[in-house]
């Protein structure tokens, strides 16, 4: 498999992710809202076969924090290590 350029991305308004032609889950990213306007992020996954998997991890958490900034909400937790990691490195998180 390549790298970032063969996704696309699905985007719903708690969930972005990718399938391949047959279906199977490429990368995916899981931010439900916890109570108005209050968002966790729950998955960040990358699967292992594709080039470039940062990046790919990357691209996502920016298009989710894009869907929130787009409801008014921010990201109050993470419950994956990378979405928190990504979070906190960009000063939205402090825990």
């Amino acid at each position: 498999m390549d790298d970032l350029t063969q996704l696309n991305f699905n985007i719903l308004p708690h969930r972005i992710y990718s399938k391949d032609e047959y279906g199977r889950v490429l990368a995916d990213c899981e931010f439900p809202e916890r109570s108005k306007g209050e968002y966790v992020v729950t998955t960040v996954y990358v699967n292992d076969d594709l080039s470039g998997m940062a990046q790919i991890a990357d691209q996502m958490m920016n298009l989710a924090l894009s869907q929130v900034q787009k409801t008014g909400g921010r990201f109050v937790a993470a419950q994956d290590q990378y979405g928190g990691d990504w979070l906190r490195k960009k000063g939205l998180l402090t825990q």
